[in-house]
């Protein structure tokens, strides 16, 4: 298995973690008294732009291993 491949499937696996910071989100506003919602904007848009990054690095890694995998046909 190439570097790319491995990259590949570490980065699909990273993004899986959306699910899991998702619920630790709910658990902040369901076990929260008085949620402040600039907080929870400001959380929600960090994990947007983070995920963003991920996916967009995911998408270069997959474009790179498929280029790989065609080179050498």
């Amino acid at each position: 298995m190439n570097h790319k491949q491995f990259d590949l499937e570490q980065g699909i696996l990273n993004c899986w973690n959306i699910c899991e910071d998702m619920k630790i989100v709910a658990d902040y506003v369901m076990n929260t008294s008085s949620v402040d919602k600039d907080k929870l904007a400001n959380i929600l848009i960090g994990l947007s732009d983070m995920y963003q990054l991920k996916f967009e690095k995911t998408f270069d890694d997959f474009e790179e291993t498929i280029k790989y995998y065609y080179a050498q046909n």
